[in-house]
């Protein structure tokens, strides 16, 4: 279970702080946290990864992939621990999680 920060979900637009928190107590949603401070690199979807985020760190690159929903744009800064997507677990797909060096 995670516990929202305001700050998390300022710039959340399509859902609540409170409608969001009670997704994740329900077990619908699981919260995908930023693992390290950064810049969003890219956002969006494809075959391979589903609804994806890149963060760009230093000399490193996040990748988080199969997410259901993306709360984050390209060029945001991002502190370790900020609430970047959801993620509902289904039989499709896993959530998909790799650290790349540049």
């Amino acid at each position: 279970r995670c516990v929202l920060q305001e700050e998390e979900v300022a710039e959340v637009k399509w859902v609540t702080k409170e409608q969001l928190q009670k997704m994740v107590e329900n077990g619908e949603y699981t919260c995908v946290y930023a693992v390290s401070g950064g810049q969003v690199m890219d956002t969006g979807e494809n075959h391979a990864l589903g609804k994806y985020v890149k963060i760009r760190h230093d000399g490193m690159i996040s990748v988080y992939g199969n997410c259901s929903k993306i709360y984050v744009k390209e060029g945001k800064h991002v502190r370790r621990g900020h609430v970047i997507a959801s993620y509902k677990q289904n039989e499709e797909n896993a959530f998909y999680y790799d650290l790349i060096e540049e």
